[in-house]
């Protein structure tokens, strides 16, 4: 009989991720944020595939039609929820839209 071992997804939910280099930039509507780039592939599959070809990338630019606070989506990093307000729902939408992610709940 075979054994196997695996890591738990929760897991990731002790990763201090504010102790890793903000090395990673979004740039949304022409505004900066900068983060790890640990944590912007967890929260883009589309930057995840795109730094698997290139590792030295380390900016993502995404322009939206709608207006909200993207530094909610940064301060996800705790895994708690954070409140947003009706007006700023478009705008994760569009925000998840264009990472590519299906990982969070509104």
């Amino acid at each position: 009989m075979k054994n196997s071992i695996k890591l738990q997804t929760d897991s990731v939910l002790h990763v201090p991720f504010n102790k890793y280099s903000k090395d990673f930039t979004f740039i949304v509507n022409s505004e900066r944020y900068e983060t790890s780039s640990f944590y912007a592939d967890l929260l883009s599959p589309i930057i995840s595939s795109r730094r698997m070809i290139d590792p030295t990338m380390s900016e993502f630019v995404i322009n939206t039609n709608e207006r909200g606070d993207f530094r909610k989506l940064l301060s996800l990093d705790n895994f708690q929820t954070e409140p947003i307000e009706s007006e700023e729902v478009p705008f994760f939408l569009e925000l998840l839209e264009k990472l590519g992610s299906e990982a969070f709940q509104i």
